[in-house]
């Protein structure tokens, strides 16, 4: 995110999302003509809410990629549906903490869930999955 105020006292404000290269800016013009207090004011608020916005971000990122390894988890578990029970309930233990730390706030907590449940056990795979 980046903040200019050009000689005019015109404010641009970008923002680039560096997962999918979209970009969005905005020009804000005084129509009354802002003191260099309001500017400041203004753009200290504007970097507050970055912070904000980039926790915000960093969740929904952490949830999309949990959502995304609860189905392939899923998925897997349905095609090896002959698998041993006890490898099919692993997973399954493993989807329910996903699911539950996705339900959260805490993006460490999510993630390790998502690490766990896509990292392969220690214990030799079974043939049948």
């Amino acid at each position: 995110m980046t903040f200019d105020i050009d000689a005019n006292g015109i404010l641009h404000v970008s923002a680039k999302d560096n997962q999918t290269g979209k970009e969005q800016s905005i020009k804000i013009t005084a129509s009354s003509g802002l003191s260099e207090e309001e500017i400041k004011r203004m753009i200290q608020e504007a970097e507050a809410h970055a912070a904000d916005d980039k926790k915000a971000r960093a969740l929904i990122e952490a949830r999309n990629e949990a959502d995304a390894s609860v189905h392939g988890a899923r998925k897997a578990v349905e095609e090896h549906a002959a698998a041993p029970e006890h490898d099919k309930t692993k997973v399954t233990e493993a989807i329910s903490a996903v699911e539950n730390a996705a339900k959260g706030e805490d993006v460490e907590a999510i993630k390790g869930a998502v690490a766990t449940l896509i990292t392969p056990q220690r214990h030799p795979p079974s043939p049948k999955f």
